[in-house]
């Protein structure tokens, strides 16, 4: 039986190594942990740094929505503290009116004539 070498399908690309690096040595001994090939573990760790990337930006959406509902509720606690402050100025002004001060703004004593 002749040996045939199994055609890969797919696009071919060299990867160059900068000088002095180990990486590829690293890479050659994770490939033999892993009993892959060295194209199978650099395809794999590819795969793997992409699909934590795409986690990572999905983690980042749902933050987003996360802060969206964040303000969508503060929004709702800001205009319920708003009437509850309006509610306080007309019962301010109301207690005022009653010991005199009809407007409920004047900070002047009133003056009285006195004889």
């Amino acid at each position: 039986m002749v040996n045939e070498r199994r055609k890969q399908a797919g696009h071919q690309m060299q990867i160059r190594f900068p000088e002095g690096s180990d990486l590829r040595d690293r890479l050659n001994e994770a490939a033999r942990l892993n009993n892959r090939s060295l194209t199978a573990e650099i395809m794999h760790r590819l795969e793997m740094s992409i699909a934590g990337i795409e986690a990572r930006l999905g983690g980042n959406e749902r933050g987003i929505r996360d802060v969206g509902d964040l303000s969508s509720d503060q929004d709702d606690r800001l205009w319920e503290l708003s009437a509850s402050v309006e509610r306080l100025e007309d019962q301010v002004a109301t207690i005022l009116n009653r010991i005199g001060l009809p407007d409920g703004k004047s900070s002047k004593p009133s003056k009285r004539k006195v004889g």
